[in-house]
């Protein structure tokens, strides 16, 4: 009888976890180049029970399932698809590869959110203040920033206020041999996480490296569609769990009261 209930609750917590993933998908749809949770479920360990059939010695070994758990928690790397931008200072990555940005202190983080903006210096800044790293160097009072121009490969040029051509440097990208055990933070930035190996850059466009796309961000790879179906499902599921672990713990009551 408690096995049964050890089952029925580590269902329980097994899709109330499944639930919280899909909600949280669900809230993240519209978030630039967020990356959908998914959940890996694994087996708790089995319980070897000695199965007596008739009145003979010994007998078969059976196994007894303990329920699910959740394993793990995986970022699903998939992209989201390009949608156009007004602004010439947001950009996206078509292909592999992460933006690098600090935030001044040392910090050092990844993106694949270029929603980026120019400051009164002419860096290129996140919305939460980070800098695009390598800097560039666009001088805003001799640069005229409407005139922005940034190549597929990440080479970026603008046209000085007299109308002289003037490259501004290039964009690198970075990237990882297991890019999804990044850490994610807020704001649409990763944490480096040593699992996820030695940290590449590159040139966009080289060496697998996606590349460049300006004027245009990229989208959730959320399937709406599909999450609601999970969510639905999970739900369910969880009535079914809590209704078995309600029955478990009746008949477990009553087994205490029966007379000896």
């Amino acid at each position: 009888m408690l096995s049964a209930m050890d089952r029925s609750l580590s269902g329980l917590i097994a899709r109330q976890a499944m639930i919280d993933v899909a909600a949280d998908n669900i809230a993240n749809i519209n978030t630039t180049a967020f990356k959908k949770n998914e959940a890996i479920f694994g087996e708790l360990l089995y319980d070897s029970l000695r199965v007596r059939r008739g009145p003979v010695i010994g007998g078969e070994t059976v196994q007894s399932g303990r329920g699910v758990k959740i394993a793990a928690l995986t970022k699903n790397q998939l992209q989201g698809s390009l949608s156009p931008s007004e602004s010439r200072t947001n950009l996206a990555i078509q292909g592999k590869g992460f933006f690098r940005v600090s935030d001044g202190r040392g910090n050092v983080f990844y993106t694949r959110a270029g929603t980026f903006q120019l400051d009164s210096e002419g860096n290129f800044v996140t919305p939460g203040g980070e800098y695009l790293e390598p800097r560039l160097e666009l001088d805003v009072e001799k640069i005229d920033p409407r005139s922005l121009r940034i190549s597929p490969a990440g080479q970026v040029s603008g046209l000085s206020y007299d109308g002289e051509d003037v490259s501004l440097g290039k964009i690198s990208l970075y990237y990882f041999t297991n890019s999804a055990t990044l850490r994610p933070l807020a704001g649409g930035l990763l944490a480096y996480a040593p699992a996820a190996g030695a940290i590449e850059v590159g040139s966009p466009g080289e060496g697998g490296l996606g590349t460049i796309q300006q004027g245009f961000q990229e989208e959730s790879n959320v399937n709406l569609a599909q999450e609601l179906v999970n969510l639905i499902r999970a739900q369910r599921s969880l009535q079914a769990n809590a209704r078995a672990l309600t029955t478990a713990e009746e008949l477990w009551a009553l087994s205490l009261y029966q007379p000896s």
